[in-house]
């Protein structure tokens, strides 16, 4: 196999294994809700077809790992710095764009709203820059 097909078999197996062991974890993790502070997850998932997705998340695990031993697929190291800095720059656009004088783009807002806004706008971007500064 080539390395063009490599890369495309190693990246897309790459994300299938994430997103496996994000099914994993969601479905191990104890209780029935989890609350945060914008949505509320409730475990709607009975524990018979829990057990078996799990089953099948383990199967699926197993065969994408001989898939790799078999295609001789790297190991990628992933930096945790660089995924850190990839959410925090994420998350200071979003900021940037909740500022008053953005979201005029949707229609305006009235001065009482502007003055509501800025300052917890503002101190939210000054956290994420301090988090960005700590990467520097």
């Amino acid at each position: 196999m080539d390395d063009n097909h490599k890369r495309a078999l190693s990246t897309s197996l790459l994300i299938i294994e994430k997103d496996l062991r994000n099914i994993a974890g969601e479905l191990q993790r104890a209780g029935g809700t989890r609350d945060t502070i914008f949505y509320s997850k409730v475990n709607d998932i009975d524990q018979m077809k829990a057990t078996r997705i799990l089953s099948g998340v383990q199967s699926m695990l197993q065969e994408i790992k001989r898939v790799k031993e078999e295609a001789e697929l790297g190991t990628r190291k992933e930096s945790i710095e660089k995924e850190v800095y990839s959410l925090l720059i994420e998350i200071w656009t979003l900021l940037e764009d909740l500022r008053p004088e953005r979201l005029t783009a949707y229609g305006p807002l009235t001065e009482k709203d502007k003055e509501l806004l800025r300052p917890q706008i503002q101190g939210l971007l000054r956290m994420v820059n301090d988090m960005l500064s700590a990467l520097r």
